[in-house]
């Protein structure tokens, strides 16, 4: 940032550092080459090398300044780890008279938005190649567990040669200190940060690649899509820079939509594959986003194929015992129940029929048999989408028998009794018999659901598809539970694929994968849930190095336990691609030979004829 940014408040009794001042008795600090949020930079000179370094001055404010220092030092041990072409390298921390420092890689070079202000926005191929670098970086940072978390064109140094290089990892979480918790929360420039972040959930390296492609789409555009003070909000099907200005190549407005949906299973999965589409030109991109179906499980809201009501894995977890039923709750109004209906229709598609979803909409029939914990999780999941849901045991069902058939059985009821009185003998002893004989019926009918669960067999090895369904149905909601799903499904996929029926060792590797990635998403929900517990921690002492080193460890693990099955997201995804390619390679050879077959035999009959013609009568 430019000096003429507000000032810094000191933190420090020391003199304010300046030109001129020797730190460590080797920095040299030479000029101030910019500012931004609570940090100062310097131009600098290593005398022990003769080098030109970068010195970067922590300048938090005073409330925060000993976590923030503890941070810094937490954030530079883990950060002069990285060493990458297109990463800035850290060389050292320090601290003198009550100051914090970094030195860092000095790049001659100006950042992204200083690039684009000064030249306009940037050729397609130059933007490409910037974020192929920046990708990169971050792909090695990710396999790390380091995440960025701020990632922006302020943060990207475009150097003499034109590479991308990116810089200032941990600084936000470092200038984040006076509003946020140690572990949770928004860090970051929000204008790049992406939705979940936003909404307080912890990101990943799907975050990351958000804020990458909002800031390719800012070098192809000069400015950011249109939003809101929190930025451009949230877009189901991501930014397309061809909005704002013409001339961009499909295939690039595709990738940078696509790095920028708002949900990040609709994302690219990792940095490397982001990196791997804008180096192809888009070429082949379409393997490095998961499956995804044209329905989704009324349980766990997964994508499943038009028709069977829920995935593979919540029917096998659903098939031990269904002993649960779940209704919604009864409208309030008719719109309210034609809203309902709409919505189911919408979910369901044609697993149901009308009149039984709108038996569901009143509330008089359930949707959906499940065991426990399964119907639990199938009424938070209907509850999320504002259809409110309940898990009844079958004895429980008996309460929701519509109104008017109560109230027509009392009738019955009350018709032979009347009858009893004035000697309808006939009529008083079968009107009870009538009555339970329909109770029965309506009762039966509010226990069977509008749509029916069954278990589906799948391609992969029983053992393997057992233990990721056992790990779904016993995880919580929550980052875990999503990515094993997407492992799951997308393995079932490759399993299922014909071009995968001769190969002997496929289905014993995918069924490794699985077994893998349920024990690690079991361990990120479960670091997920004593994260959670440390963000709500009160800190006594700011400076208590035991709670900080937990905290990092925690959620450096976390992280790279993630990178891991998002990892194997993306190769599944390629496997997934590739058989899709071959079995339409093979269908178009087929396709090929059979023309060739059919012109061979008409060119064989012509020439019959021909020869019929020539041979003349006999």
């Amino acid at each position: 940032m430019p000096s003429s940014a507000r000032p810094l408040a000191p933190v420090s009794t020391g003199p304010f550092p300046g030109p001129g001042e020797v730190l460590g008795d080797r920095y040299e600090l030479v000029h101030e080459i910019g500012r931004g949020g609570y940090s100062v930079v310097f131009f600098a000179r290593d005398r022990s090398l003769g080098t030109d370094v970068a010195v970067k001055l922590l300048v938090p404010p005073p409330a925060v300044a000993h976590q923030a220092r503890e941070r810094m030092r937490r954030e530079a041990r883990a950060v002069r780890g990285l060493t990458h072409p297109s990463i800035v390298a850290l060389h050292d921390f320090l601290e003198q008279d009550g100051w914090n420092f970094l030195v860092m890689e000095y790049v001659d070079g100006l950042d992204l938005s200083a690039v684009v202000e000064q030249r306009g926005p940037l050729p397609v191929d130059q933007a490409a190649g910037i974020g192929r670098d920046v990708a990169e970086a971050l792909a090695a940072a990710h396999r790390k567990g380091i995440l960025h978390r701020d990632v922006k064109p302020h943060n990207v140094l475009v150097d003499a040669e034109g590479r991308g290089r990116l810089t200032d990892f941990g600084s936000a979480r470092l200038e984040g200190q006076a509003t946020m918790t140690h572990t949770g929360g928004v860090v970051g420039t929000l204008a790049y940060a992406p939705p979940e972040i936003l909404a307080g959930r912890r990101g990943d390296a799907r975050s990351d690649v958000y804020a990458l492609g909002l800031t390719v789409f800012y070098g192809l555009t000069g400015s950011l899509p249109p939003g809101g003070l929190l930025g451009p909000g949230a877009s189901e099907t991501g930014f397309r820079p061809s909005v704002q200005v013409d001339g961009i190549p499909g295939w690039m407005d595709d990738i940078v939509a696509r790095a920028t949906r708002s949900d990040p299973g609709d994302r690219f999965p990792t940095a490397g594959a982001l990196g791997e589409a804008l180096s192809a030109r888009g070429e082949g991109s379409g393997a490095l986003v998961p499956v995804r179906w044209s329905g989704r499980c009324l349980i766990c809201g997964d994508g499943i194929p038009e028709g069977t009501g829920v995935c593979p894995a919540c029917a096998a977890a659903s098939a031990g015992a269904p002993n649960r039923l779940v209704f919604l709750d009864r409208p309030g109004s008719r719109t309210e129940r034609r809203e309902r209906l709409r919505e189911l229709e919408d979910r369901v598609g044609q697993t149901a029929s009308v009149a039984d979803l709108t038996a569901v909409a009143s509330g008089v029939r359930p949707l959906v048999r499940a065991a426990e914990p399964i119907s639990q999780r199938a009424a938070e999941a209907l509850v999320a989408d504002e259809l409110p849901a309940v898990s009844l045991t079958r004895l429980q069902a008996a309460g929701r028998v519509p109104p008017p058939f109560l109230r027509l059985l009392s009738a019955i009821v009350g018709v032979g009794v009347a009858a009893w009185w004035t000697g309808g003998t006939f009529v008083a002893l079968t009107s009870p018999v009538i009555a339970g004989l329909l109770w029965l019926a309506a009762f039966e009918r509010v226990r069977h659901p509008a749509i029916t669960v069954s278990s589906a067999q799948s391609a992969l090895p029983e053992g393997a598809d057992a233990t990721a369904v056992e790990a779904l149905a016993n995880m919580p909601p929550g980052a875990g539970a999503d990515l094993l799903s997407t492992v799951l499904r997308l393995a079932r996929a490759v399993a299922a694929a014909p071009a995968t029926e001769d190969m002997d060792s496929g289905g014993h590797t995918l069924g490794q994968v699985v077994e893998q990635g349920a024990a690690l998403a079991v361990e990120v929900s479960r670091l997920d849930r004593a994260l959670a517990v440390l963000d709500r921690t009160p800190v006594s002492d700011p400076a208590d190095q035991n709670l900080w080193d937990v905290v990092t460890r925690a959620q450096r693990t976390r992280d790279q336990l993630v990178q891991q099955l998002l990892e194997a997201i993306a190769s599944l995804g390629r496997a997934h691609h590739h058989l899709a390619e071959s079995e339409a390679r093979l269908a178009a050879i087929d396709d090929a030979a059979r023309e060739l077959e059919e012109d061979a035999a008409r060119e064989a009959a012509a020439a019959r004829e021909i020869e019929a013609l020539l041979a003349g009568p006999s």
